[in-house]
């Protein structure tokens, strides 16, 4: 089977990526943690996590009801994956 990465190649969005990503180094579960809390920022404000607005090819940030739709969405993903992890 063919792996969609390389060791040693740094993948992914920039403003969501840990600094050890960044780095290329090691990366575990703090990892994803800070990339979380990136993505969360994001739905909530429409700018990353050092305060500059994150758009594609000159698209508005999404309107604020639909960002609080994301931040509820992505913390019941949470707590549904902590309450299986936990059974």
């Amino acid at each position: 089977m063919l792996g969609l990465t390389l060791p040693g190649v740094v993948m992914g969005t920039p403003p969501f990526m840990s600094p050890e990503q960044l780095e290329g180094a090691r990366v575990g579960p703090p990892s994803d943690v800070f990339s979380l809390g990136g993505v969360l920022a994001f739905a909530a404000t429409g700018r990353d996590v050092f305060g500059a607005p994150v758009t594609t090819q000159d698209e508005p940030p999404a309107p604020p009801v639909l960002a609080a739709l994301v931040v509820a969405l992505a913390v019941v993903l949470v707590l549904i994956l902590v309450i299986a992890s936990q059974t």
